[in-house]
């Protein structure tokens, strides 16, 4: 009996980190004679991983054209399908930060769960400003009590002048 020839099969995986709160796009290439396999392979390789959705292409580099653009441009998270994943990623963490604390008062220096997430949030509130966020992204962010414009705290020498 032959044996069954091996093609190439390309997997775009994503997966959410232990805790949910981040997500994640590897791109793996396999070596199987069909996309059950792969897929079985794609599973063992990201074991312990919650994984979200597995996209299958046979891998051609000669064809490598709007069907992988297709299949990478699909959001992860359907309940915000016209947000970027990257940005549905960033949230998520800070809506984690939020229920943790209660707040989204973020220095810009600090990190959450692996995410520069003082930066993130900073950057917000300056897209916010120029007009550059969504409708959906200013009310997802209005879920969680962002405050637009921070009051600038006293210096602690500007706090001694007052007390005297």
């Amino acid at each position: 009996m032959g044996k069954t020839k091996e093609k190439t099969w390309m997997l775009i995986i994503e997966t959410k980190s232990y805790r949910g709160l981040s997500c994640y796009r590897k791109v793996l290439f396999v070596s199987a004679p069909d996309h059950q396999v792969a897929k079985e392979k794609a599973r063992d390789w990201c074991d312990g991983e919650q994984i979200t959705s597995i996209s299958i292409i046979p891998f051609d580099p000669n064809r490598m054209g709007d069907a992988l653009i297709d299949s990478t441009e699909k959001n992860p998270l359907p309940e915000h399908p016209n947000i970027d994943t990257r940005w549905i990623a960033k949230y998520k963490t800070a809506e984690a930060f939020y229920n943790k604390y209660g707040h989204l008062r973020v220095k810009v220096k600090e990190d959450f769960d692996g995410v520069r997430l003082g930066v993130w949030i900073h950057k917000q509130r300056n897209d916010y400003r120029k007009g550059f966020l969504s409708d959906e992204q200013i009310r997802l962010l209005e879920n969680i009590d962002m405050i637009w414009k921070l009051r600038r705290q006293p210096t602690k020498a500007e706090r001694a002048l007052k007390k005297s």
